[in-house]
Parts: C-alpha cells; structure tokens; sequence
C-alpha cells in the first residue's frame, strides 16, 4: 500500500536519521491564490438566483422571496456557519428542512426529483449530499428557482439535542467493539473500526524514518482526512451523524475535567481514579486496544497491543491520566478562545503556515498532553526536568527522539505473562550518556537541560530511555481515545473560518513563510502523497485507489469547494470569547 511517496522528482534526496520540522507544503498553505482563485467566482455566480415571471411584470412588482431553515437554525438564531460559507441556500441531509415563500397565499413547490408539494410554507427531508433545484410559484403571478447545497454539518457536542448526540456516541460506540470485517459485511465497504484508524494513525506518527503526521505541515492534512474517514465509518452505522466537535475553549475558565463531555454517558472520567488509570466507568468502559498480528499492523508494541513500540504498557484497554511524571498537567491549563482570537488578530500570526504550527502546537496539543498523561518514573530525576508549563511532557519526545536515531531500544516481543518491569526500553550506550545526548542533538533542542553535573547525564539518559507508559491520547495511538475525533473536528472548524475570511477580502495576509530545502519528512510537502484515496470524497469514484498530494487534498476541502460533503455550525460565535464571538473585524 502506497503510504508517503513522493511524486516531485527534484525534492531533496528524503533519506536521513531524523528530519527537522518543514514548511514547504505550507508555502501551498499561505498562497491566496490557492485559498481563492478557483472556488471564488464560483461563489459569486451561486450568489445570482434568478427570479422569473410568468405574467407580465412591472417596476414595482414584489419579488418572491425564499427562506429555509432548520429547528436548529431557528433554536440557535444563528444560519449554519454564521453565514460565511458561499450558499445562499443551505440545508442539512436527513434533517426536516422548512422553505417558506413570501410573499404569497397559494404556492406550490416542485422540488429535485419533481415532488409537488402545495402550500407556501412546506418541508423537505433531503437523504442525499449536493445540489438541489427548487422551484417555487406563488399566486400563479410569480415563480423562483432556487439552488440548494445539502450537505452534513458537524455540531458541537453541547448544541447537539439528546437524541442526536446519543445516536453519535452509539455510532463512535460500536468502531471500538466490532472490527472492520464484521462491520463492513453489516454496514458496508466505508465501515472502519476504530482498530483500522490507530492502525493508520501509527503507520503515520510512529514510523521509525519520522513523524509523517505532525510537526507542522505534516498536521492540518492528515488529521482532517483522518476524521472524514472516521466520519464515513459513523454514518455507515447511522447515516444521520456526522463528525461532531469539542469546543473545549467553553472549558478553559474551570476545571475541564468537570466538563459535560467526560460525563458517564459521554466520553468517561478524564481521569480515572485507579492505579492502572484504566477508563472503567461509563459508555467507554474498558474500551479495548486490541491485539494485533503482523498481517495486521507492523507496528506494535512489545505485548502485540496496537500501541507506540515504545510505550511498553501491557495494560489492554484505554488508559487515561491527569499527572504527567508527577505535575498536574504538565502545568498546561486548556487552550482558551483568547488564544484563538489572538491567532487570528495578529497580522504576523495570519499566515497559514503559523496557523497550522500554532494548531498542531499550542491550540490544540496540550489537550492531548492533560488528558493521556505519563506515569512510572524515577521521581528524583525527573525533578531535574523543572515544574514549569510544558516541562515534564519534553521527556516523551526526546524518548522517540532516541528511538528514531537507534539509540534507544524497546523490546521487539514479551510474552503476556512478562511482568512490565522486565519489559521496558533501554539505551545500551548509556555509559557515553553525554556524547548521546549531544551527539542525538536534544542538548541544543532543549537548552535548559545543559545544567546537570557530569556524574547526572547517565541518570537522565537512562530516566530517558526508560520512556515509562503515557496514556493514550499522549501517544501515537491517540485515537484510540474516542475523545480525540471531537478534539480535532475544532481545529478544522477554525482553518474554515480563516479560509473564508480570506476568500472573503476581509483578512488577507502577506505573509510568506520561508521554505526550508533541507531533509524534509515524507508527507510534508505539496506533491507529497497521502494515505488517502481520490475515491475517499466521491462515492461514485470510490474505487480510485490513486493516492492524492497534500496540494490536491487542501483543495478538495476547501470550504469554498461545493462538492465538500460537510459545514461546520458555527464559526465567528465561539461562546467562551468576548461578546461570544471570534471575529470582531465585521
């Protein structure tokens, strides 16, 4: 299977111990032209509905007007997507629309596949995404023909109703309990299991060569071609769902773990109270990691359990913890509106480059950090890492630092009953411990550790090489916590809001972010090839098996792209900001 391939024939030679962060592919990112240039008429030319006669018409004949709405629009008072995306018309699938012509006493509606429906007020359930024509006469005077884009619109967890948001956690339920092959033959071929998305997940961010899926440019595209693949395996189990998100900015101004979304009958505690920091409570209960065979996934860990290779945890199910080596969170405190709205203020934080580093980074993170946490430690030497915000969590990277250069070693197999301890990783260099870390380079990455006595840099590289077991969500099998979908859905929610405001004239940066030519991690630049299929967006294509680049990818879901499947619900209104908006520039 094609997985990071490259198709541009003068990139640099990608063969190398470690590949720092790139930002070639983000130069595509921060093109307005890319953002604009082809979706832009086209979206003033959807603005144009013609109105039509079919008397004879004169100055001061009133024109027939067309509204539609949902309950959820009307509850809210509030269009999807606050209006920015480039519809004029726009309904959500399996939703009870409402179209209301005024002005008019008798009307009767042709809808796309020449349904008559009378009365001027009527409602249409659409079971199928795109473009729909409705026509519309009123009073046998006057008529309209309008286009309607049907598409999903992915809510956040709170405004969903308690119906919608318990038919979506059932649906994300069953991917963590049926496996793809029981799924696909009950749901069809788009059915996969949770086990199938870590598999992907791992194949990408836990690849000896490098992270393919984060550090900046490797961030946006692969986690929002993740979450439609996620998205598809939902609505193969209920096609009324879509990738619901966590606006967990609404959270920042108190204890997060108090929020409604670690509830019992939502996603389970944050933090679970036992030792083994095993979920035990609630829907999520004893979710599995399952084990796996090498036909399946050749990445592992020692145990066979679908986890990091070097995360040695031989515990089989999800794991969540509030300590990261001993400090509350790291020290991190959640990500707050402010932090958004500041990214998108500031004129040299609006290039997209920034903005992806900044989500991949800080927006979005530290969630990832307080919520999977790392435990079994030596206490008195991670005291030398510090208490300040982001200290301890420095210990984790630097472990698959020294992995992907070899000098750290995990255990290639343990046998089930294999007590932990005797199955952990190691550096059998550790007795040049300094030339290790200088030589590894993480003394210049993390200046601060330059302090300790000679007689100290053994302890650390072996407090290093030990790694300890992280949660979950701190690792590169993060989505085998259910909690990570909704993590990201917000971050593509705000890329979309950027995009539009840029479309828009209202925010156009020109900034330029500077290409580094260097050795560049596979999946970083804009012919780079990814995971995803062409047939991925298109049922009708679905057996394209070619690979798309990350610069066909970005187009693709673009939110001016009219055939993108899916909206978001809201964009400029996030509540936990000042005036509960984002954007104050309107």
């Amino acid at each position: 299977m094609v997985r990071y391939a490259r198709i541009d024939d003068d990139d640099d030679d990608n063969q190398g111990r470690y590949y720092p962060a790139s930002r070639c592919f983000i130069l595509l990112l921060g093109v307005a032209a890319i953002i604009s240039s082809r979706w832009w008429w086209w979206w003033i030319a959807t603005k144009k509905n013609t109105i039509l006669s079919i008397s004879s018409s004169s100055e001061d004949e009133e024109v027939l007007n067309v509204e539609i709405s949902n309950l959820y629009e009307v509850a809210a008072r509030r269009k999807i997507g606050d209006g920015l995306y480039p519809y004029e018309y726009l309904a959500e699938i399996h939703r009870e629309t409402t179209l209301r012509a005024t002005p008019g006493v008798a009307c009767e509606w042709e809808l796309d596949d020449e349904t008559i429906v009378t009365g001027c007020v009527a409602t249409r359930v659409w079971t199928s995404v795109g473009q729909k024509i409705v026509r519309v006469t009123a009073d046998a005077t006057k008529q309209r023909e309008i286009r309607v884009y049907v598409k999903y619109v992915r809510r956040e967890l709170r405004e969903l109703d308690v119906d919608d948001r318990e038919r979506y956690l059932s649906a994300v339920a069953i991917l963590y309990r049926v496996d793809t092959d029981v799924g696909a033959r009950q749901w069809g071929p788009n059915y996969k299991s949770a086990a199938w998305l870590v598999r992907e997940h791992l194949y990408g961010a836990a690849s000896r060569e490098c992270d393919h899926w984060h550090d900046d440019a490797g961030f946006l595209n692969h986690h929002v071609g993740i979450t439609f693949q996620f998205e598809r395996s939902i609505q193969a189990v209920d096609a009324a769902v879509s990738a619901s998100y966590w606006d967990y900015t609404i959270d920042a101004s108190e204890s997060f773990s108090k929020s409604l979304v670690f509830a019992t009958t939502w996603f389970g505690p944050a933090s679970p109270p036992s030792d083994s920091h095993v979920v035990d409570s609630g829907r999520f209960a004893y979710a599995p990691v399952p084990f796996s065979s090498s036909s399946f996934s050749t990445i592992k860990n020692p145990y066979g359990l679908l986890r990091s290779p070097w995360n040695t945890n031989p515990v089989p199910y999800l794991l969540r913890f509030d300590q990261v080596l001993g400090m509350k969170h790291d020290g991190y405190l959640l990500t707050t509106c402010e932090d958004f709205a500041a990214t998108l203020d500031d004129d040299e934080k609006t290039s997209l480059s920034v903005i992806v580093s900044r989500l991949n980074g800080k927006l979005h993170g530290p969630i990832h950090i307080m919520i999977g946490g790392h435990w079994w430690f030596d206490n008195n030497t991670a005291s030398w890492l510090g208490t300040t915000e982001g200290a301890r969590s420095r210990a984790l990277l630097a472990s698959k630092f020294l992995w992907r250069q070899g000098y750290l070693r995990c255990p290639e197999t343990c046998s089930a009953d294999a007590d932990f301890r005797a199955c952990a990783c190691s550096c059998p260099a550790a007795d040049d411990a300094y030339q290790v870390l200088r030589n590894s380079g993480l003394l210049d990455i993390n200046k601060s550790w330059r302090s300790p006595e000679k007689n100290d840099w053994r302890k650390i590289l072996e407090f290093l090489c030990h790694v300890g077991h992280p949660g979950d969500m701190f690792t590169s099998a993060a989505p085998q916590d259910p909690i990570f979908w909704p993590l990201h859905g917000n971050a593509e929610r705000f890329v979309h809001l950027v995009r539009l405001l840029r479309a828009r004239g209202e925010k156009v940066s020109t900034n330029r972010p500077t290409c580094d030519r260097g050795e560049t991690c596979p999946g970083h630049k804009k012919n780079d090839l990814l995971p995803f299929r062409r047939g991925l967006f298109d049922d009708d294509d679905d057996d394209d098996e070619r690979h798309l680049t990350n610069a066909e990818f970005y187009n693709l879901t673009s939110p001016l792209n009219p055939d993108l499947p899916y909206v978001y619900d809201r964009l400029t209104y996030w509540p936990a900001c000042r005036d509960q908006t984002i954007w104050h520039h309107r």
